[in-house]
Order: C-alpha cells, then sequence, then structure tokens
C-alpha cells in the first residue's frame, strides 16, 4: 500500500498528466478540424476516437461537431459535415486552425461537477431523465414530441436486468482478517 506522502504526489502526478492529455487532445481536435476544412479528410477523428479511451467521447464529439466539419454517425465513424465546411470562410486549412486556436472552446469546457454525477447515478432520476428525453426534443426555440416505438419484449428483457442489477447481492465482505484490519 502507498504510503499517505506517496499516495498525494502520485494524485498530484496524476493531475499533471490528465491536464497535458487534455491539452493534447485540444491540440489534436484544432489539427484534425483545419485538416478536414482543407482537405475534406475526417479519418482522423476516427483515429482519434478509436485511441481515445478514458476520455469524454460525448463532449469530445459534440466539440467536432460544433467546430471540426464533421458529424458523428450511427456506425460510431464520423462522416464530413459539408454543408458546415462550405460555410466556413477560411483561405485555406492554416488560416482554419489559426481561428480555431483562438476561439474554439476546449472540448472539455463544462464537465460534470460532482453533484452533476451524483445526480447521474440515481436510478429513480436517470429513468426520469430517459422519459424526458424519449418524449421531448427541445429545438431551442420551442419542444417538439418524438414519435415513440415500443417494442414490449426488449422493455421486458431491459427492465429485468435492471431489476436483477438493483436486487443483486452486495459484494461479499472482506475475509475476517482484512476486516479487522480496517
Amino acid at each position: 500500500m502507498l504510503t499517505s506522502k506517496q499516495l498525494k504526489d502520485m494524485i498530484a502526478s496524476f493531475g499533471k498528466t490528465t491536464a497535458a492529455m487534455r491539452d493534447d487532445m485540444q491540440t489534436i481536435l484544432i489539427n484534425a478540424a483545419a485538416h478536414a476544412y482543407q482537405h475534406g479528410d475526417v479519418t482522423f477523428f476516427d483515429t482519434l476516437f478509436d485511441n481515445a479511451s478514458g476520455v469524454n467521447r460525448k463532449r469530445a464529439a459534440k466539440w467536432v461537431y460544433d467546430f471540426g466539419f464533421a458529424t458523428l454517425s450511427k456506425d460510431g465513424k464520423f462522416k464530413l459535415n459539408k454543408d458546415a465546411r462550405n460555410k466556413a470562410d477560411f483561405k485555406d486549412g492554416l488560416a482554419c486552425y489559426e481561428w480555431l486556436k483562438l476561439h474554439a472552446r476546449a472540448w472539455y469546457i463544462a464537465e460534470e461537477s460532482m453533484e452533476d454525477v451524483a445526480k447521474s447515478l440515481n436510478v429513480a432520476d436517470r429513468i426520469m431523465r430517459l422519459a424526458k428525453a424519449i418524449r421531448e426534443t427541445d429545438s431551442g426555440e420551442s419542444k417538439t414530441y418524438n414519435a415513440v416505438t415500443v417494442d414490449a419484449a426488449a422493455i421486458n428483457k431491459a427492465m429485468a436486468a435492471l431489476k436483477d442489477a438493483i436486487t443483486a447481492p452486495a459484494a461479499p465482505a472482506a475475509p475476517a482478517i482484512l476486516q479487522a484490519a480496517a
């Protein structure tokens, strides 16, 4: 087991590594976006996401949609957003890069607070948010209601899995020798 000092040092080092990883990813995203603008090639986004295990891919994919001239398709691959690329008015990829460097928000901005993380672990709250997401689409100006297709067998299977997860026995207690040490 690490000593308190070793653990504090490791946490501090981890924080620096995490900050460097976020900055590296921002640099890669900006360069991949400029490359997509100039060449119409979004494969660098696919390669990045294939190698980005452990990062908030949802937040990064939103950045790509907002600034990277690409959209994530249902098959998990990025496709060129030709409309966004055509609307952008940069001289070339370098001009795009320079603009993004100055104006694109960081991909990790607005990370969830610890309070938000705790809320997301609340099963009832998640079910209520899912129900709302299924029912409504907020387009910014007005709410519309989605058409809903119901697959009763799939829903029953999912509910059974949820029940099993909720009623699963707790992890076995630690051996007596470990309990005594605690």
